[in-house]
């Protein structure tokens, strides 16, 4: 009997439309409480799917957003169970692929709060991809990838808050004639027993953010390698430092780094970076509530921490601000995008009125647009508001 409680599908008239539909097959695992399945596999058809796999359910076998002939739609994809690996190739080696395409991946949401075996890619796809965002708050056996697709990637938005038991790769192409990296935002804030790379397999690279959290590890060597290889990159240590005085000591190794190549010191971990072409000190004293907007070119980064009960992120992502906020447990949960067009006009309407406007609600936590030409992004349960420039992303 199928478990289709498992899943939950928008944008679906019928099981088997040509606009969205979700393959399973679930089954009560033998000898296991009923509330414990066994899925051969998860496959979306084309379309925009969401699929929500439960916290005691096992899938091995093929887990796709989208499986397709022609390009991929916008998925979201929580994952709250396990995957098992059970071989080698595409859809057997226990990854969650937002689109398996053979034209273009879709712009897919994948949020881990439980255990992948394999990788955890954005788009696996003949064309170029899409732009996704890719949060892990649980374990992944191997790697990240933002696109892995033959022709360019996607500009896709990474955040590790768990463990990665491989690399973490913003684009992992076939380095294609005339391919391009996107431009891509990678934050690092929990263990990565590989490595970190903007581009990996493009013939010309994307303008990548890394932003380094305290949370960032390096494994079992305390060693974590990034690269940003080709392009505008941009490192920003964010860490919370105790005390003024150790705050000061580094942020004078910051500012004395060498942005082409370096290392430095942290919690223990050791940090060696190349191939960046900024260094950026946005380092915050323990129990500063106060927000930051991190700005390079049109890439904003603006964040605020409560006392620990939860935090928000916002990032400029292709012309539209990507808000992540808390789920009930503090787990990092993606809550919804919005377009530079959608702001301007907001912030017009705010000033002439002078009146708040809201831009987007998911969850008990909301952006408004102020009179000021400020955001504001707030949590109705009170842990955590606060105000960042309206300017970036191409407003």
């Amino acid at each position: 009997m199928f478990r289709s409680l498992l899943l939950t599908l928008l944008g679906i008239t019928a099981l088997g439309s040509v606009t969205a539909f979700v393959v399973v097959d679930c089954r009560p695992q033998a000898g296991k409480p009923a509330n414990q399945s066994f899925c051969t596999g998860v496959i979306g058809g084309a379309g925009s799917n969401k699929i929500v796999v439960e916290q005691d359910t096992t899938v091995s076998g093929p887990f796709f957003g989208d499986g397709v002939i022609g390009n991929g739609g916008d998925d979201i994809i929580i994952n709250n169970g396990t995957t098992l690996s059970n071989g080698g190739g595409t859809g057997e080696n226990g990854d969650i692929e937002g689109d398996v395409a053979t034209g273009n991946g879709g712009n897919d949401v994948i949020v881990n709060n439980g255990t992948v075996a394999g990788d955890i890619d954005g788009d696996s796809a003949l064309g170029s991809g899409g732009n996704d965002i890719l949060i892990n708050n649980g374990t992944v056996g191997d790697d990240i990838d933002g696109d892995n697709v033959r022709l360019s990637g996607g500009d896709d938005l990474i955040i590790n808050n768990g463990t990665v038991g491989g690399d973490i790769e913003a684009d992992d192409n076939t380095t294609a004639e005339n391919s391009r990296g996107g431009d891509d935002v990678i934050v690092v804030n929990g263990t990565i027993e590989g490595s970190v790379f903007g581009d990996f397999g493009v013939a010309i690279g994307g303008d990548d953010t890394v932003i380094l959290q305290n949370g960032a590890n390096g494994g079992s060597d305390h060693e974590m390698y990034l690269d940003g290889n080709d392009g505008n990159d941009v490192l920003i240590f964010n860490f919370m430092v105790n005390d003024q005085t150790a705050l000061d000591a580094l942020a004078s190794q910051i500012s004395n780094a060498n942005p082409a190549s370096g290392s430095l010191t942290f919690n223990g971990q050791t940090f060696t970076w190349k191939n960046f072409e900024h260094l950026h000190n946005q380092l915050l004293l323990a129990g500063q509530s106060s927000a930051k907007v991190y700005a390079h070119d049109e890439q904003v980064f603006a964040s605020s921490r409560s006392t620990g009960s939860a935090d928000a992120a916002v990032y400029c992502m292709t012309h539209s601000l990507s808000v992540v906020g808390s789920d009930a447990q503090g787990n990092s949960s993606y809550l919804f995008s919005v377009k530079g067009e959608k702001i301007a006009s907001a912030l017009e309407q705010a000033a002439a009125n002078k009146i708040q406007v809201q831009l987007g609600s998911q969850d008990g936590q909301s952006l408004w647009a102020l009179p000021s030409g400020e955001l504001y992004l707030q949590d109705d349960s009170g842990r955590y508001d606060f105000t960042f420039s309206g300017k970036g992303c191409g407003i």
